[in-house]
């Protein structure tokens, strides 16, 4: 029986999916489970596995094709499954590189060539030492879009490149803007390399509320040694009773959603002539992949405890670590909480997460004297930053927001019930 391979739908929210690179070929035989292509949408790049056994034909080709949700792809003819299940997979796989996406921790993974799947199929079609490219992805991993700019590179010294810039918002007056040439030199180490999908769209995104929200930033600090010591205290029977790490950003979300409650507005959003109000709380966290910036949302985040949250945030954590985070776990949050600290920002301006109103920006704890009582004592410290959207949000409540915030940190009584975790 001959079954179709369709695009799944990735969403209400995305209208356009693109082919990548097949890691199949016409005639493979496939195991199900296995990887048959690279799919990339506005958002986020997923692969699509076999769902039977079998031989392959493929019906759209790769590289940027656009395709529609249950769109057929190609064909799996599992007549051949008994001989598929008998072959070992032709596409060679590098291991996943193991970053916590939750705390933002790099860990280098060495292998032979730190090659993404696609970039070591490329490579391999194409016959191209992977050891000249230079990567661009996490640790120095070679991207399928650093091997194409390999690929594509010309033979001569320097190249030129023109391209043609946005032209800015203006009145149906004004002047077309001016084309800027770019002069690429080759000779000496510069290239070209398509950005993915991911990273247009995380762009786009970034200008969008620049242009679009009146982003105005407030700053605090406040005291982690409630946090640390706890954490200290209860790390291992919390993992041995939950089968989770107890991290740093499950207190903040607690503190956040219990400050949320208190300013509901920080959790609404502005159209431009209207406010969306809620009653609940769809809890983003920024979290940085290979791939690109991904925002996972905790559903419900209000009616959480911190096991609860820990969980959550383990699971979203393990799908977008394997790239396996659907459209709808991803959109649809009220709020965002973003960790640079694990990176070691000291301090920083978070972006707005359109079209959310406010976003939270953690930083790198570190011990600095502080006054207390009179006293100058040594304390682990952390900046806050609440980056939030001025239209909306009145400065007084962006404040007593962050303050709310801050107090829920240094009182841990305020945001958690410890009898209902040990």
């Amino acid at each position: 029986m001959k079954h179709e391979v369709v695009v799944p739908s990735p969403g209400e929210s995305i209208n356009e999916v693109f082919i990548g690179v097949w890691q199949k070929k016409s005639g493979d035989l496939v195991k199900k489970d296995e990887v048959l292509v690279d799919m990339e949408t506005q958002k986020t790049s997923f692969d699509l596995q076999a769902e039977y056994s079998g031989k392959l034909e493929v019906l759209k080709p790769e590289r940027e094709t656009k395709v529609k949700p249950g769109e057929v792809i190609a064909i799996i003819d599992d007549a051949y499954a008994q001989e598929a299940q008998g072959t070992g997979s032709s596409s060679v796989k590098s291991e996943p590189v193991k970053a916590s996406p939750l705390e933002f921790q790099p860990t280098k993974v060495m292998t032979e060539t730190l090659l993404s799947p696609a970039a070591r199929k490329i490579a391999a079609e194409k016959n191209l030492d992977a050891s000249t490219v230079q990567g661009s992805g996490k640790d120095g991993r070679v991207m399928k879009e650093d091997v194409m700019a390999a690929e594509a590179r010309p033979a001569q010294p320097s190249l030129k490149l023109v391209s043609s810039a946005p032209a800015p918002a203006a009145a149906p007056t004004a002047a077309p803007a001016p084309k800027i040439e770019y002069h690429i030199d080759v000779a000496r180490g510069e290239r070209v390399q398509p950005a993915t999908r991911i990273r247009r769209q995380i762009a786009q995104n970034l200008v969008t509320a620049q242009h679009t929200a009146a982003i105005l930033t407030t700053f605090n600090e406040c005291d982690m040694s409630q946090v640390l010591e706890y954490r200290k205290k209860h790390k291992e029977g919390f993992k041995a009773k939950h089968g989770v790490n107890l991290g740093i950003v499950s207190f903040f979300a607690l503190a956040s959603v219990r400050a949320l409650k208190e300013f509901p507005m920080v959790n609404a959003t502005f159209t431009g002539e209207d406010i969306i109000s809620r009653d609940f709380v769809d809890l983003s966290i920024a979290v940085s992949t290979e791939a690109g910036l991904v925002v996972p949302v905790i559903r419900n985040a209000d009616k959480m405890g911190l096991v609860e949250i820990e969980k959550k945030l383990a699971e979203l954590g393990e799908k977008a670590r394997l790239r396996k985070l659907s459209i709808p776990e991803m959109t649809g949050g009220t709020f965002t909480i973003s960790n640079g600290g694990v990176f070691g920002s000291l301090l920083s301006t978070p972006i707005l997460n359109m079209p959310q109103s406010a976003i939270l920006g953690l930083h790198k704890t570190q011990e600095r004297p502080v006054v207390v009582d009179h006293q100058v004592v040594i304390r682990p410290m952390m900046y806050l930053a609440l980056s939030y959207d001025h239209r909306l949000i009145d400065g007084r409540e962006a404040v007593t927001f962050l303050i709310r915030v801050k107090e829920g940190i240094e009182d841990l009584a305020k945001i958690i019930n410890e009898k209902e975790i040990i």
